[in-house]
């Protein structure tokens, strides 16, 4: 069962499992995430001695981009900051970590595009399962199933909600993923940086596409 109050200054959403809460997310109005929105941002400052670039995404505070969230997911080297970005460059990031009291919110050159059971890595990065996924042959037949439907250069990972999905299902959620990046990658085509293409719906939505599926009886 999801419970969602909305009220003034705040929304709260509980999540209870067989009558006991098992999540709590409280959202307050003005401290917005921006984590997993995506941006066409535009590069200011590339530090070589930090290894790490400054981009305005249109938030305030620039957003902090280290190089190991520059370089392509599973790369490593003798490579730099400036292998990846230079000074004026528009770039489409995402951010993983929202901004601290020392740092612009944290971005990386891979975005991802969740679902309720699969999770979009248009650039790459493998077929990964959640570790809360069991049994050897649920994990086989997701793998399998997964891997047939990933095109070249793609990746996914298979959330929780994944478990038990048919093969049916996953193709058709894959499916929507890949539409949903060709709708940022055209809006980011004309756009002009810096500029959200993509934003992560509020914390009720979320408890609702993560929960949705067989399990859930009701939402109130």
């Amino acid at each position: 069962e999801i419970l969602i109050e909305a009220g003034p200054g705040e929304t709260r959403v509980a999540r209870l499992a067989e009558g006991r809460l098992a999540e709590l997310t409280v959202a307050r109005d003005g401290d917005d995430s921006v984590v997993g929105n995506i941006y066409l941002g535009r590069v200011g400052r590339v530090l070589g001695g930090i290894a790490a670039a400054f981009v305005d995404i249109g938030v305030g505070r620039a957003g902090f981009l280290g190089l190991a969230e520059a370089r392509p997911d599973g790369a490593a080297g003798e490579d730099r900051i400036s292998d990846y970005v230079a000074e004026g460059d528009a770039v489409l990031v995402q951010a993983r970590r929202d901004a601290t009291a020392d740092k612009g919110a944290k971005l990386t050159l891979n975005p991802a595009v969740t679902g309720r059971a699969l999770v979009l890595l248009p650039r790459g990065g493998g077929i990964l399962l959640s570790r809360r996924i069991v049994g050897e042959a649920e994990r086989a037949r997701l793998m399998a199933t997964v891997e047939s439907l990933a095109g070249d250069g793609e990746g996914f990972i298979v959330r929780t909600g994944g478990t038990a999905a048919s093969a049916e299902a996953l193709a058709g959620e894959a499916a929507a993923l890949r539409a949903a990046w060709a709708g940022i990658e055209g809006r980011a085509a004309t756009a002009r940086a810096p500029a959200c293409l993509w934003r992560e719906p509020d914390a009720a939505i979320r408890a609702v596409r993560d929960a949705a599926g067989p399990g859930l009886r009701r939402v109130v």
